[in-house]
């Protein structure tokens, strides 16, 4: 059924009459202004509630899921470059040992050489 203005007219005054002004008034105003269907009920709000949970539940699993994925990815990411790093890492070291052995046989032969030299200033003289 739908309440026009003139249904809400004639409740206050048979309110006004029996209450009186005040109360019909308070009346009038504790009553919705527009069609009773507008109202939510409680079994509309549990519903519209497990509506709610339901899509944050899925939204819930599907982040875990997404993140439990980018866990992985990030492992992963991070054995690769651990890889890379002990390999680049090795190759530094062996050419900072190849270096150090060639320097060291450059040192040697130029005390050698500086040896000899002397040897041969010390005979001639």
């Amino acid at each position: 059924m739908v309440i026009t203005e003139r249904n809400r007219q004639n409740l206050f005054t048979r309110l006004d009459e029996q209450l009186g002004p005040e109360k019909a008034e308070t009346m009038m105003e504790l009553l919705p202004h527009q069609c009773w269907g507008d109202v939510a009920r409680t079994g509309d709000l549990q519903a519209l509630e497990r509506s709610v949970n339901d899509r944050i539940t899925a939204e819930s699993a599907l982040l875990r899921a997404e993140m439990s994925e980018l866990r992985s990815e990030l492992k992963s990411d991070i054995s690769e470059l651990r890889t890379e790093f002990h390999t680049s890492f090795g190759a530094f070291r062996d050419e900072l040992h190849r270096d150090q052995r060639t320097l060291q046989r450059q040192i040697i032969l130029a005390l050698v050489v500086a040896l000899v030299s002397m040897v041969i200033s010390a005979t001639t003289l």
